[in-house]
């Protein structure tokens, strides 16, 4: 058995895993370690954020997390065009899945590109 299949209690065969995302994402033993930290800070009810580069795998280490989890995962790309009624948007459509999901993810990706950052306090503090 996989060590990341330890504390989600979530089951994949080494072929199975392999094939997650296509086999686009090598599964590293950083990468599994950030893995486990953020699981263990949503189980805890812990806000988590994701820092790094533009292109250092922030935005697909959490798509393999939640491919993992068997989590429904919806991102939405920030930038200086995006929206109050964007940010609205995303949290009402994870709101809507959630009462048909078990457990819906919302990434935000390059929130430091946001012109909304008080809307997206506001939604943090809910």
């Amino acid at each position: 058995m996989l060590i990341i299949c330890i504390l989600p209690g979530v089951e994949w065969s080494v072929e199975e895993a392999k094939q997650l995302m296509d086999g686009r994402y090598v599964l590293t033993g950083d990468n599994l370690m950030k893995m486990m930290a953020i699981y263990v800070r949503i189980q805890c009810g812990v806000p988590v954020v994701l820092m790094g580069e533009c292109g250092c795998g922030k935005t697909m280490l959490i798509q393999f997390l939640c491919a993992w989890l068997r989590v429904k995962l919806l991102i939405l790309n920030v930038h200086g065009g995006t929206t109050e009624r964007d940010i609205v948007d995303i949290f009402k459509s994870a709101k809507e899945l959630a009462a048909k999901e078990e457990h819906v993810y919302c990434f935000l990706d390059e929130i430091n590109a946001c012109p909304h950052m008080g809307l997206l306090y506001e939604v943090g503090t809910l």
